[in-house]
Parts: structure tokens; C-alpha cells; sequence
């Protein structure tokens, strides 16, 4: 029993993610090192912030403050983006970055809205012509990984919300669609009060959205369904509220008893699904830091901004004059 607690205990540092089944995986099988080492690490140079000279401009105190939270910081401000693919595997159409700091016990998850309007630096369109043998100036967040390869993500995607928001991100996690679904059937399904009727057809994605609204237990494809819904008043940022929905309920599955006996199906589809760049002996050490961590300091924030049309184009446009003071609140606050 002893062993079983701790693995509970440790499923809350990723709580609203999908890495929770990598980090039981590696609780539990000591045995699987060396499968993590060849199916599921990425080997990866640090990931490096290449500023443009806009963004110098507009987020000047990033350095300093950078400076700030490694003397402040004594002990764990870790900073890891979940994406999730689209079926093809080439779209980020999820964007959470996760930060977990020891000094706050706070984890907070930020949703990056996939429809984001990003500019595109010179060197980056250079990288688009190499693998698309054209070139594009702007285009959507979700969009930056399918111009330059998955692989890549580090460099564009990650750079960019790096540069917007004045942080470092860590590491970074890919969970595929089928990964998500295998995960949910995985647990047995997870109870969702759906808020409204969902009904969309998408021939082009293979996406049938049919949902009726009330309480039910959702498996891996109608949980699909629900958190790709965006029919809805205010689009990409609806969508990510239904994400967040199903995050809450997906916590309340994971941390019940039953789990226990679903570990060796997550460990299957961990295995088989997700990559990371994230090293085994990094999870090891965050053990001691959040084995008591609480659900009460589980927090969920969405980018500032707003969704607008610019042509025939649905972008989400940043709020570039409340980003700063979002950014200090999130991943500052135990500096202030």
C-alpha cells in the first residue's frame, strides 16, 4: 500500500496534463528506463530564446527579471509546455504552458489559444522555405510546427510564447490525439456535466462532434469530441473552457482510488504515444517538492486577448498591453 500512495500522491504534479501517466509510469517501473530511453525521450539541445528586435522592445524586463528569479528561486521554478497534435500529428492544436514553483506550491496552467496571429521572424521564414519551399509572414501558433516539422517546435512555437510572455520554458511534452483517447479509455472514461448541446461535422479532419448536454461518462473519442468543440459565441477561447472543464473532471478520475488498477494500461500507452524531451532523473527529483501538493492551488489562466477577424481570417489577437502584468502574476509572483 505504501507504494501505491506514493504513486497517487504523485500523479498531482501533473495533474491537468497528460504527462501524469510518464510520471506514474516511472514511479512504479524501475524496469522501464531503458524503454524511455529509446521509445520515448528526444534528445535536445536546451531550448534557446532568439529575441526579435520588436519584442527587446516591448518586454525589456524580461532579463532582468530573469536574473531575479534565479536568485530568488532557490528551489524548483520548472516551466513545461503540453501540446497536443492534431490527427495528422503536424498541428499543436493544444498549448498549455505548465509552471510549478516550490516556493508558492502553486501550479498554474496557461492556455495559449491555437488560432494565435504570430508574425514570423526572418530566420523562421528562411526555416519555412527549407521545408516548405515557399514562405508566409504570418500565420497561427498551431500552424508554426506543420510549416517546419514537429521536431522543431523548440525553435518556433515554444520561441514565440517564449518571447511573449518573458519566460523560459523548461522542457516540453507531445501527446498525440490517439494518445488522448487511448489514455481516457485507459482510465475507464471520465464524468463530464457537458454545459450544451455539441453537434459538428468536419468530413475534412474526420471530426463528428455529437454530444447532448448533462452529466455523462465520456470515453476517449466523445472526450475528443468535447474538448475540440468550438461552436461557440467567442470560438478558440470557449474551447479552451471546455478544455478546462474536462481537465477538472479528468483531476477528479486520476486522483480516485480506482486508478490504481489502471497503471499498467496507462504505462502501454504512455510507451507507445508520448514523447518528451524531459530527462528521468529531472522527475526523481521533483518527488520530495510535491508529494503534498494540493488541488487548492491548481490554477487555470487563459492568454489575455481577444478573437477578431482580420480578412476572411479568425485570429486570436494577444492583448500585447495586459500581457506583461498577466506574465509577473503567473510566473513571478514569488519574486514580488
Amino acid at each position: 500500500m505504501k507504494r501505491q500512495s506514493k504513486g497517487l500522491q504523485f500523479f498531482k504534479f501533473f495533474i491537468n496534463s497528460f504527462i501524469i501517466t510518464l510520471v506514474i509510469s516511472f514511479m512504479i517501473m524501475c524496469s522501464g528506463v531503458w524503454a524511455y530511453q529509446h521509445y520515448i525521450y528526444i534528445e535536445q539541445d536546451p531550448i534557446t530564446t532568439q529575441l526579435a528586435t520588436t519584442t527587446l522592445e516591448a518586454f525589456s524586463y524580461v532579463s532582468a527579471q530573469s536574473t531575479e528569479v534565479k536568485e530568488a528561486a532557490q528551489e524548483v521554478n520548472k516551466t513545461v509546455a503540453i501540446l497536443g497534435t492534431d490527427i495528422q500529428g503536424y498541428r499543436t492544436d493544444v498549448i498549455i504552458i505548465a509552471n510549478y514553483n516550490s516556493i508558492t506550491g502553486k501550479i498554474k496552467l496557461v492556455s495559449i489559444p491555437r488560432d494565435t496571429r504570430v508574425q514570423w521572424t526572418q530566420a523562421q521564414k528562411d526555416m519555412m522555405r527549407k521545408y516548405q519551399g515557399h514562405t508566409m509572414s504570418i500565420t497561427k501558433i498551431n500552424e508554426m510546427s506543420a510549416y517546419t516539422g514537429i521536431e522543431n517546435i523548440d525553435k518556433y512555437a515554444l520561441t514565440y510564447v517564449e518571447n511573449l510572455l518573458g519566460i523560459d520554458i523548461d522542457n516540453y511534452v507531445i501527446v498525440s490525439l490517439t494518445a488522448f483517447r487511448d489514455i481516457i479509455d485507459a482510465i475507464g472514461g471520465v464524468y463530464v456535466d457537458v454545459p450544451i448541446d455539441m453537434s459538428y461535422s468536419d468530413p475534412y479532419q474526420d471530426l463528428y462532434i455529437d454530444l447532448k448536454a448533462g452529466p455523462q461518462l465520456l470515453d476517449g473519442v466523445k472526450s475528443e469530441q468535447f474538448v475540440r468543440f468550438r461552436k461557440m459565441e467567442d470560438g478558440d477561447v470557449d474551447r479552451i473552457k471546455m478544455q478546462q472543464i474536462f481537465l477538472e473532471a479528468f483531476a477528479e478520475k486520476i486522483l480516485s482510488p480506482s486508478i490504481i488498477v489502471k497503471i499498467p494500461s496507462l504505462i502501454q500507452v504512455v510507451f507507445n504515444t508520448v514523447k518528451t524531451d524531459i530527462k528521468l532523473t529531472e522527475i526523481f527529483e521533483y518527488y520530495g517538492y510535491l508529494k503534498d501538493f494540493s488541488l487548492d492551488n491548481l490554477e487555470f489562466h487563459i492568454l489575455p486577448g481577444k478573437g477578431q477577424y482580420i480578412g476572411h481570417t479568425s485570429y486570436f489577437i494577444p492583448d500585447m498591453g495586459a500581457i506583461e502584468e498577466f506574465s509577473q502574476d503567473i510566473f513571478y509572483e514569488h519574486i514580488q
